[in-house]
């Protein structure tokens, strides 16, 4: 018999999969920027017409607390050019952070950490729901419907979100958080 454990082990299986990938990156550059880049998809498909103040908004929330430069001939209906513009923005503020660590082990720490800590933080959350979940498809059967059949169905939907999620907060914690360097001169990061 199909059971409420089987989302949770499935699930389980499938976000350590992701996570163990992110542990034995070979470039963990890349895989940030991975799924940096579909944090900013997931981003853009928020609103379906873009404008200056809209976007200088996303921006300042998502990539950089400094006044964001947005270029005065850019397309905002066009959300592959507002993409490559967040891509080359974030290279670029990658950029300066290597350069402030210079250590090759400490920036493949820190590109782990700030992807680790999206995962684990929505993974915390995914478990809380699906445990609250169990709870509120009970009432299906007086409806006449499968509580098992929507509690899947609910559960595939929050996965899928929580990689969204995931992706999102990846851009947030290696753009946003603070890193300073403690007295040993290891990489210290405070995450937003």
């Amino acid at each position: 018999m199909y059971s409420y454990e089987n989302s949770m082990r499935l699930e389980r299986m499938v976000f350590y999969e992701l996570r163990d990938a992110i542990m034995n990156a070979k470039d963990y550059r890349m895989t940030a920027l991975n799924w940096m880049s579909h944090g900013f998809d997931v981003i853009l498909k928020q609103r379906s017409n873009w404008d200056y103040g809209h976007f200088k908004a996303a921006v300042n929330h998502w990539v950089t607390y400094d006044d964001a430069q947005i270029p005065t001939d850019l397309n905002y209906q066009d959300k592959s050019a507002l993409k490559d513009f967040l891509m080359h923005r974030t290279s670029q503020i990658l950029d300066q952070i290597e350069s402030s660590i210079a250590d090759p082990k400490q920036i493949d720490q820190f590109y782990r950490s700030g992807l680790l800590k999206a995962m684990d933080d929505a993974w915390v959350d995914q478990v809380a729901y699906l445990g609250y979940l169990k709870t509120l498809v009970q009432p299906w059967t007086l409806l006449q419907r499968n509580p098992m059949a929507v509690y899947h169905d609910k559960a595939y939907n929050r996965f899928k979100q929580m990689i969204n999620d995931i992706a999102k907060e990846t851009i947030r914690n290696l753009l946003l958080s603070t890193i300073d360097l403690n007295e040993d001169g290891e990489v210290v990061v405070y995450f937003v």
